[in-house]
């Protein structure tokens, strides 16, 4: 029985679907479009009435002009049936980055710096970062450096990472070797001596007002090796001491390391040459 095709519909004629009707000539989803239509080529290829891409080795179904639907796309956009490979990018010298002591490719050719510091300056405004991770193999005597500032005042080696709840500063081995106090750590390496739990290091450049700013310093040649009874000693005297009173750091390095160090990170040197007012023999008092 003749069953009359609903033009009017929107959505797909076939029961049970709920899709929207796609094309002109039918009201059936793209779904059920695609269904009938390989069921009607199916019938009809008993009786020769089959027609497939006339592309050489294809056995995709004719779709337009004699070609199945890939092979037409492709003659409609590239003008060509076959496979167009795709053509290299020009690769355009990028150089390097230009930060001082940054050897990475730059990260385009029209940006000056790396992907590191280009997104550095994006973010921060600047290409490099005070306190800047370096590199995985950065020797660790070098990253330490990287948190270190020089005071000028007694020529403390301060330092500007992480301190803990008594004042002094934290250093990071990595590598899940956990935290060292940053001037023990310093004075072992500059000076080759394993201290002992037994031994504090007392900071000889300490104000008469204890400043705790002055714990925080790490310079080797600032630091005495002293008993738990000495350093309590030292530290009742400079607090007892009398106003505008300094206690004069040593102005002897311990190791060449020291001077070493202080020369290629550009700190203030082993030697002091002088205190100003304060380095009169009225007014100073050697701790060391």
């Amino acid at each position: 029985m003749y069953v009359p095709t609903d033009w009017t519909a929107t959505t797909c004629t076939t029961d049970g679907c709920e899709r929207d009707r796609h094309g002109v000539f039918h009201t059936l989803c793209r779904t059920h479009y695609e269904k009938s239509r390989r069921e009607r080529n199916a019938k009809l290829a008993p009786l020769g009435f089959t027609r497939g891409c006339s592309v050489a080795e294809c056995e995709r179904p004719h779709y337009a002009t004699g070609l199945c639907r890939l092979h037409y796309n492709r003659q409609i956009t590239t003008g060509s049936t076959e496979l167009k490979p795709k053509a290299p990018k020009p690769e355009t010298p990028r150089g390097e980055c230009d930060v001082e002591g940054c050897t990475a490719p730059k990260k385009s050719p029209g940006v000056a710096y790396c992907s590191r510091h280009y997104s550095n300056f994006r973010r921060h405004g600047v290409p490099v970062l005070p306190n800047e991770r370096g590199p995985r193999d950065e020797p660790k005597l070098d990253k330490f450096a990287r948190h270190l500032t020089a005071d000028d005042e007694l020529g403390c080696w301060l330092w500007s990472g992480i301190i803990n709840e008594d004042g002094y500063g934290k250093f990071n081995l990595g590598q899940g070797r956990g935290e060292v106090k940053a001037h023990r750590w310093l004075y072992e390496q500059l000076t080759g001596r394993a201290l002992t739990p037994a031994i504090q290091l007392d900071h000889g450049c300490t104000d008469w007002d204890n400043d705790p700013k002055r714990r925080r310093c790490v310079r080797p040649s600032h630091l005495l090796e002293v008993d738990q009874e000495q350093h309590t000693m030292n530290t009742a005297a400079r607090k007892a001491a009398p106003d505008g009173l300094w206690y004069k750091p040593n102005e002897t390095p311990r190791s060449m390391a020291e001077v070493g160090y202080a020369i290629t990170h550009n700190l203030p040197m082993p030697y002091v040459s002088g205190l100003g007012e304060a380095s009169s023999s009225e007014q100073v008092r050697r701790v060391m």
